[in-house]
């Protein structure tokens, strides 16, 4: 079990292991951290799971060093593009006060109070509504009422609480203001060659890998699918990995996600485990609810715990979670100009009129503040669904396991961003890089009985107008 919680305040003394002081406050946790007191004017709490992928090596305290000795703010910012991993960076010096800035995807969350002169910041919004004395808003169960899912977020910077945020991708929190504040993209990307961004990718995330090698026995989920195929591709001649697929009550030997991994196992020698999937104890759930209210995700929880009592328990796994928008697989290529507030409603799975005006207003804002070439459906997605929907996976997860996540890059994620949509959507940036590193696995069949399926979401405009069909027949039958 990964454990992310903290706390910050201005009081001590709240219940944890270790608290650091930053700039009269205290940051507070039960994992430990690192931190640089006062070095060059700016202190620094570095806490969480990462590696600087340029010395991928050198240890914390270097690296921490290293951040607490930046000029300026946005040098700071500048740096950080080269963690990857998961971590959240606390930064203060006299004249910029305390900032707190999250990993690329947000992966340790940072909700925040915006009640008036009660600053405060945590890894959960029910934490911070508990020791506020907050309602559950109304705006926020009407939201949850007319979710599709179980395991949906709130839209935005929503929580369960009107006094509560959270801090969504590209942003960072100004404590002294109490707000959350963009700070990417500010200025046009690049435009770079497929070749050199395939190139780039590989050589950073072997770095990465060479190190989490020495330091875990690993696991990958294995499916019929482009981005565990993806993630397999950099294991070729790596030794000590297990591959697993999760087996579902309604598999049988003759689906893809089961004779297609075993087939992969058998030709290359790999060790491999079928894990069928267990069912949660409902006291050990009604548990997690108590501790996780409002983002259990129940799917999540019962393959962590699946994983947790299997042969793999003492093994780190690998996610390819944030590889799908090396595909834009949410915008495709589709105009520019339908990136509007009613597509992305029908992204959202939600049909309360209050996330309606919460997606509207996140458009408002990052065309306000963002100003450049990068297309609304790549950080639509970015923000609202990596930054909701896959934090809260990743906090499930972290209930029984161990998950590494070595993609979790901003510079790896600007440089897949570098290449139009009309090429990611051909899937170049996967094809390329399983080709060059181990081209012998794209001639196993990938997904192989989606045919004709496949063939049609393929088509932009199929999957445009399907996703305005799909979202008002289900808001009908809801």
């Amino acid at each position: 079990m990964v454990d992310t919680t903290y706390i910050l305040s201005r009081r001590e003394g709240s219940g944890f292991r270790h608290q650091v002081n930053i700039g009269n406050c205290y940051f507070q946790t039960n994992q430990s951290c690192y931190s640089d007191d006062k070095q060059d004017g700016r202190e620094i709490i570095l806490f969480g799971e990462y590696l600087d992928f340029r010395q991928p090596s050198q240890s914390l305290e270097n690296l921490v060093r290293n951040l607490a000795k930046q000029e300026t703010f946005d040098k700071l910012l500048s740096e950080l593009q080269y963690l990857v991993g998961r971590y959240l960076v606390i930064s203060y010096t006299s004249d910029e006060g305390i900032r707190l800035i999250g990993d690329a995807t947000g992966t340790i969350p940072i909700y925040y109070s915006i009640v008036k002169n009660q600053p405060m910041a945590a890894s959960s919004a029910s934490e911070l509504g508990k020791r506020l004395n907050l309602p559950i808003s109304n705006i926020a169960q009407k939201v949850r009422e007319q979710a599709m899912e179980q395991q949906q977020p709130m839209p935005y910077d929503m929580t369960m609480y009107d006094k509560v945020k959270v801090v969504i991708p590209n942003h960072y929190l100004d404590w002294d203001k109490q707000g959350s504040i963009r700070y990417f993209p500010s200025q046009d990307l690049p435009k770079r060659q497929l070749s050199e961004v395939v190139d780039e990718t590989i050589t950073i995330v072997n770095r990465v890998i060479d190190q989490m090698e020495e330091q875990y026995d690993l696991a990958l989920a294995l499916t019929s699918g482009l981005d565990s195929r993806l993630v397999l591709s950099f294991f070729k001649n790596r030794e000590n990995v297990a591959l697993y697929t999760y087996i579902h009550e309604s598999f049988t030997d003759e689906t893809p996600d089961v004779y297609v991994p075993q087939m992969v196992s058998e030709k290359y020698d790999m060790p491999y485990y079928k894990l069928p999937r267990k069912h949660l104890p409902a006291e050990e759930l009604k548990k997690i609810e108590a501790i996780l209210p409002g983002q259990v995700n129940q799917r999540i929880l019962e393959n962590a715990y699946t994983f947790k009592h299997s042969e793999l328990k003492n093994r780190a796994f690998i996610t390819g979670d944030i590889i799908p928008l090396a595909k834009s697989n949410f915008g495709q290529n589709l105009p520019e100009k339908l990136a509007t507030p009613q597509y992305f409603v029908t992204k959202s799975h939600n049909y309360s009129v209050e996330s309606k005006q919460a997606i509207k207003s996140w458009v408002r804002d990052a065309k306000a503040t963002s100003q450049n070439n990068l297309s609304l459906f790549d950080l639509f997605f970015w923000e609202n669904r990596w930054g909701r929907w896959f934090t809260n996976n990743a906090v499930n997860y972290d209930y029984y396991t161990h998950p590494l996540y070595i993609f979790n890059s901003r510079y790896l994620i600007e440089l897949w961003l570098s290449i139009p949509r009309s090429v990611r959507v051909k899937k170049a940036i996967h094809k390329q890089i399983i080709d060059k590193n181990w081209p012998e696995l794209l001639d196993i069949p990938i997904n192989p009985n989606e045919g004709r399926l496949s063939q049609l979401s393929d088509n932009q405009w199929v999957y445009y107008f399907g996703s305005f069909a799909k979202h008002y027949i289900n808001k009908y039958r809801k």
